[in-house]
């Protein structure tokens, strides 16, 4: 099964990532093409690094074991949440002691922590009270009788606002793809196309850092701007959606996943 997901998904992945190297090349050119010395530098300052240390062996091991844990946390009831959790622990543990609690927690950017956690909150309110339910179902009952490939062009964009308000993939597509479902049954359509479409849609969660939690924290580093990271997403979002919409329509339906 994982292997159809990777035929399916893969090509429009590699046509997007190859376009989004052109379009940020375009918005934010190098500031100079050739570091002088540059190769030279790279290696003085990997032979100042020398062998690898004890502490680095540590971090290796641990970042083994959390990774093997993402993959096999399943069978022992570990989530991939309380797996990075118990590793980031595991750090300032005696013996290990990579990084002091006290620097640990003077490091954390606690704003970022709570601007997620208040997002979770009102995603939580919006299913609890069923006005998402409402709000989607009285947006989408104008599709009724518009062929698929129009009705998956109108969810795209519709789910790419609504992803305004969502700080995390997990709970959009866990809020979403069941209301799709229902929608692509009471349309006629094939639901794993329809649900393909909501999920690439759901993706596309790149205009602000609010939107994902690893956004928030790149964006606490102070190297961008909102406004850049706006300008980037809407041209990244549109070849996205022109990629995928073409997927839809011509490529899946090659693999078997017809509307």
């Amino acid at each position: 099964m994982a292997e159809k997901w990777f035929i399916v998904m893969f090509p429009g992945v590699l046509i997007i990532d190859l376009l989004i190297w052109v379009i940020f090349l375009k918005i934010f050119p190098p500031e100079i093409d050739m570091v002088p010395g540059g190769l030279i530098y790279i290696r003085n300052e990997l032979t100042a690094l020398g062998k690898i240390s004890k502490q680095e062996k540590k971090i290796f091991l641990l970042m083994a074991i959390m990774i093997t844990l993402w993959i096999f946390g399943d069978y022992i009831n570990i989530s991939v949440s309380q797996s990075c959790l118990l590793i980031a622990l595991a750090t300032m543990l005696p013996g290990i002691e990579i990084i002091s609690w006290k620097k640990g927690i003077q490091s954390v950017n606690w704003s970022v922590i709570l601007l997620l956690g208040s997002s979770l909150a009102l995603v939580e309110a919006l299913t609890e009270t069923q006005a998402i339910n409402w709000l989607t179902e009285n947006i989408f009952s104008i599709l009724k009788g518009f062929s698929p490939s129009l009705i998956g062009i109108i969810i795209t964009l519709m789910i790419v606002i609504i992803r305004f308000g969502f700080p995390s993939l997990l709970s959009m597509t866990a809020t979403t793809l069941p209301l799709i479902f229902t929608l692509a049954f009471s349309f006629d359509i094939n639901p794993v196309w329809l649900g393909l479409v909501g999920i690439n849609a759901s993706v596309l969660g790149i205009f602000l850092p609010t939107q994902a939690l690893t956004l928030m924290t790149s964006y606490s580093a102070g190297f961008y701007t909102i406004k850049d990271m706006c300008r980037a997403g809407f041209f990244t979002a549109l070849a996205a959606i022109i990629v995928f919409t073409l997927m839809a329509n011509f490529y899946w339906p090659l693999l078997g996943i017809k509307p």
